[in-house]
């Protein structure tokens, strides 16, 4: 049942990369909307765990149009979110801030939770590689996220302690 199970999942990824790789460059999308008005949706969608748990802070700067593939940012911002609420075990802060800086859209998404281990540091953007307990989660999301920042051009970095928090900085170039 597990082998079937991980066939499908991994039959729904490729069929979900294709789909971000026969997409092309939609137009000038104005990143101010794509990121704030992503994570206001995101918020309410998790706004039932977000409430008990998490403050979330917002920081948002003045954004440049740029081209992007706006739904795919919207995925980037999704799974960096639910991820910071899974991250917080008890009460905690969820931060997100952007800003424009040398030519560049930066975003950082911020959360005061448990922290990722040194030795799992250099393996969060592998394909199926969690943490998490079997039936929990499929190791996808940051996979993904990476996946989404390169097709930009751009960069994604994870600064994290344990017992501290996490935070994932993304740079977009503005083209």
């Amino acid at each position: 049942m597990l082998g079937l199970f991980l066939f499908l999942l991994g039959l729904v990824t490729g069929l979900v990369i294709m789909e971000f790789k026969n997409v092309r460059m939609g137009l000038a999308a104005h990143m101010e909307g794509v990121t704030n008005g992503t994570f206001l949706v995101v918020a309410g969608f998790v706004w039932n765990e977000l409430k008990y748990k998490s403050k979330l802070e917002k920081h948002y700067g003045d954004l440049p149009a740029t081209m992007c593939y706006p739904r795919q940012m919207n995925q980037v911002f999704v799974n960096l979110l639910i991820n910071a609420v899974n991250a917080i075990v008890d009460k905690g802060t969820i931060t997100i801030k952007t800003w424009y800086e040398d030519h560049a859209i930066r975003i950082d998404v911020s959360d005061t939770g448990a922290g990722i281990p040194r030795e799992n540091l250099i393996r969060i953007f592998e394909p199926f590689f969690t943490t998490k307990a079997v039936g929990k989660g499929t190791g996808l999301g940051l996979s993904i996220t990476y996946e989404i920042i390169q097709r930009h051009r751009g960069e994604i970095t994870v600064a994290s302690e344990e017992g501290r928090g996490t935070t994932f900085s993304i740079k977009i170039p503005v083209v």
